[in-house]
């Protein structure tokens, strides 16, 4: 079971340019990669939230703020079940439902966005990251599921500031764990039509 108290993934489509949500026909088993589903996951929160959603430590210039930025802590959390087979008369598939932990880190700045207008940068840190938690508790429900996960666990927000040459950077984060489904083939020898000469 989820937070939400569902089982299962969603079939809602959410279709960024690079990921496309696929399903093999007739068996339900989840056929996109890892990283699509991520790829679709990160569209998602980006267009929930209105602002950049980027992976961390990259070479390539911050975005101006706010942004997210996010990185992968683990990836495959086994959950020690033995997993269902199917056999398609040529390849053997095997599905688990492992456990994956992300990190989302909100980041903001103290700046003037205009002569009569100042943004706190610890607010508005603070609030994009209450939003982020909200995405993952409810609001992003169908979404989280068209992208072929179901939230597990939601940890607590913390404080993640640091001090950036002369300024304060601004920022809250948390970590999540989110439940997907893995196949894995291999192809099987096959025992082919066999003919007995009697002598």
């Amino acid at each position: 079971y989820d937070l939400y108290g569902h089982t299962g993934i969603g079939t809602q489509q959410y279709p960024p340019d690079e990921a496309v949500h696929r399903r093999s026909k007739g068996e339900g088993w989840s056929t996109e990669s890892l990283v699509q589903k991520r790829n679709m996951l990160v569209a998602a929160l980006s267009q929930y939230l209105g602002c950049p959603v980027v992976l961390s430590d990259q070479t390539q210039p911050e975005p101006e703020a706010p942004f997210v930025y996010y990185s992968i802590l683990t990836d495959m959390q086994p959950t020690g079940e033995m997993g269902a087979y199917r056999f398609d008369g040529v390849q053997e598939h095997r599905r688990v439902n492992p456990t994956m932990t992300l990190s989302f880190t909100a980041v903001s700045w103290s700046r003037w966005q205009d002569e009569n207008t100042y943004i706190q940068g610890e607010d508005e840190a603070m609030e994009l990251c209450e939003r982020m938690q909200g995405f993952f508790l409810h609001s992003g429900k169908d979404e989280i599921h068209a992208a072929g996960f179901v939230v597990v666990d939601l940890s607590d927000s913390g404080n993640r500031s640091f001090l950036e040459v002369d300024q304060m950077a601004r920022q809250y984060g948390f970590d999540v764990q989110l439940r997907y489904c893995r196949v894995d083939s291999r192809t099987v020898g096959e025992i082919k039509t066999v003919v007995i000469k009697k002598e």
